[in-house]
């Protein structure tokens, strides 16, 4: 197993992990919620009105202080990166609408049928905090063994935050930008606990997979997002391991850092399936450009 490189100082720093990443449920290009009823984030709040005249929300911290990082349309410096993960493990759950157990805030990620049994089995759930033309802060909720397939993320900076739970990732960064189809094995391993964090830059971890070991729940800031009239569409992509490396739940076997790894563009699986919920938690109020 590779462990997750640390990029930059700050609280339990890995490496992007994808929440995802993001993807297209943002921009509403993944399948949506057939059934017409709304998803939320399950959890009153224990933040009363009162509460929140007198003080500003540290979501409106992180909020405000992206806004100001991405205006500058260029990469975002570590020192910049470090201040904005700082700021997102700062906000508490009861913010973000999930006041509850995790367990608990975990099982109410999707809808139930009569008999109790979920509609679609491992469906993934997205709550947008904020979305804008050039920043999204979402986030998503995944059931026990739910997978967000290996994706890219095209020109973009994404930082994650693990609210709860416990998730396997793996990412990769192209070498030789890509051109022979070939791509440096980044990091493999697991992320736990409510302070982790991980980012995605356009130059180094933009391509990631990652699966739910336990319910879990992401927060996600992603700047510019989605937007395929820009250049930037998700793709899909299927791995060609080396002969000796094995995949297995926990990693690769007999794998090593920088080890090349053929990637193939495919269709996502027809298991994949993120449906927009309801975000029940404090709201985000813009700011002028």
């Amino acid at each position: 197993m590779i462990k997750t490189s640390v990029l930059v100082e700050g609280p339990r720093v890995a490496t992007r992990m994808g929440i995802r990443h993001g993807l297209r449920a943002a921009t509403g290009r993944l399948r949506g919620d057939k059934s017409g009823r709304s998803i939320t984030s399950g959890a009153a709040q224990h933040l009363t009105p009162e509460r929140m005249e007198r003080t500003t929300s540290k979501l409106q911290i992180l909020y405000n202080l992206a806004k100001s990082t991405f205006s500058k349309q260029q990469i975002p410096s570590q020192q910049s990166v470090a201040s904005l993960l700082e700021a997102m493990c700062a906000v508490p759950l009861e913010e973000l609408g999930m006041g509850r157990l995790p367990d608990e805030v975990g099982r109410s990620s999707g809808e139930s049928t009569a008999s109790g049994e979920p509609e679609w089995p491992g469906a993934i759930t997205y709550l947008g905090v904020r979305e804008e033309a050039g920043l999204h802060v979402g986030i998503f909720c995944l059931p026990a063994n739910a997978v967000l397939p290996l994706h890219d993320h095209p020109g973009m900076t994404v930082l994650s935050r693990l609210l709860y739970g416990k998730m396997h990732m793996r990412a990769y960064q192209w070498a030789d930008e890509g051109r022979d189809g070939n791509a440096k094995l980044i990091a493999d391993g697991q992320l736990k606990g409510s302070e982790s964090t991980s980012v995605c830059f356009p130059n180094h971890a933009n391509i990631h997979a990652f699966r739910a070991i336990t319910p879990c729940a992401v927060l996600d800031v992603m700047s510019p997002p989605y937007d395929v009239d820009e250049g930037r569409d998700c793709t899909y992509y299927r791995e060609v391991f080396p002969a000796a490396v094995q995949e297995t739940d926990d990693g690769l076997i007999n794998a090593n850092a920088n080890m090349l790894v053929r990637l193939e563009p495919c269709n996502p699986p027809r298991s994949l399936y993120v449906r927009h919920g309801t975000y029940s938690g404090v709201v985000v109020e813009g700011t002028e450009e």
